[in-house]
């Protein structure tokens, strides 16, 4: 699972880059707060990569990435992974990006 999207950096254009989740932390602040943005209990952490093809190869990464947000947890929620893309397309950076 990841996100093909344009995306600039330096001035260079990727037009189908290749954004994915790498891993993600959630937070169940038992022991008092622990999030890392107040209000939020979950971190995403991105790599961009040009296309599918340079993140199949192990090419360098155009961009790492992170985001907050809060996990739903309860029993019926989706898995934490869809989750996490899910609020990726929420920003405006991933509006127009396509599920790959």
């Amino acid at each position: 699972m990841a996100l093909q999207m344009s995306f600039t950096k330096y001035g260079l254009t990727a037009a189908k880059s290749y954004a994915v989740i790498t891993s993600i932390t959630y937070n169940k602040e038992i022991n008092g707060p622990s999030a890392s943005v107040e209000g939020t209990d979950t971190v995403i952490n991105v790599c961009i990569y040009a296309d599918k093809d340079a993140r199949d190869n192990k090419k360098e990464v155009m961009e790492y990435k992170s985001y907050n947000f809060d996990l739903d947890t309860k029993k019926d929620a989706k898995d934490i992974l869809t989750q996490g893309y899910e609020h990726l397309k929420t920003l405006d950076e991933y509006k127009d990006a396509s599920d790959v």
